[in-house]
């Protein structure tokens, strides 16, 4: 019996790769635009991807079905970046409890004369709050108890991924409510 040649792409001959790219890049740039939601930072992500690509050419072998590669590539990269995203956004809340980080913007000055520690304090409390029942109980967990999510999880009988969410969630809302009052500066 006869093998079957593996039919390859071959990615060092920069003719093939600027075919592959200019086929690829309005597809993965939407995937991960829709992952994203910020269409600089999807074509960003993809264009990066194709630069380490090409960096790697000489190490990277294909077979014809080399998209699937491609767009779980771009998915875990959009992955990376929403989890920065989110633990920037946690140290952010984090330095809620610290007021000396604290600048007040000029929206708060219009509606207070002078502001002092308890006031910020009040807002913060208020805010967290005003968290569903769920997400405010981890969240008090993790940044007033300093508990790990996986303490969290075995006190709750949930998942870690669980406590991730929630506490994604808990941060998503805080910054909303509190945006308009607070600006964090990071010294």
């Amino acid at each position: 019996m006869a093998e079957k040649k593996l039919n390859v792409v071959d990615i060092k001959d920069e003719r093939v790769f600027k075919r592959i790219f200019e086929e690829n890049f309005d597809f993965l740039s939407r995937y991960a635009n829709s992952v994203l939601k910020n269409n600089q930072l999807a074509e960003d992500i993809v264009e990066d991807f194709f630069i380490s690509l090409w960096e790697k050419r000489d190490t990277i072998v294909f077979k014809k079905n080399y998209k699937s590669y491609f767009l779980r590539s771009i998915h875990n990269r959009c992955l990376d970046q929403l989890n920065r995203k989110a633990t920037k956004l946690e140290y952010r809340i984090e330095s809620f409890a610290r007021p000396d980080d604290l600048k007040l913007t000029s929206k708060f000055y219009e509606n207070s004369n002078s502001i002092d520690t308890e006031e910020i304090r009040k807002m913060i409390d208020d805010a967290v709050k005003s968290l569903p029942e769920a997400c405010q109980k981890i969240f008090i967990m993790s940044r007033f108890q300093d508990l790990k999510y996986k303490e969290i999880a075995n006190e709750l009988n949930i998942s870690v991924n669980t406590v991730e969410m929630q506490m994604s969630r808990a941060l998503k809302k805080l910054r909303v409510k509190l945006r308009d009052y607070i600006t964090i500066f990071f010294w």
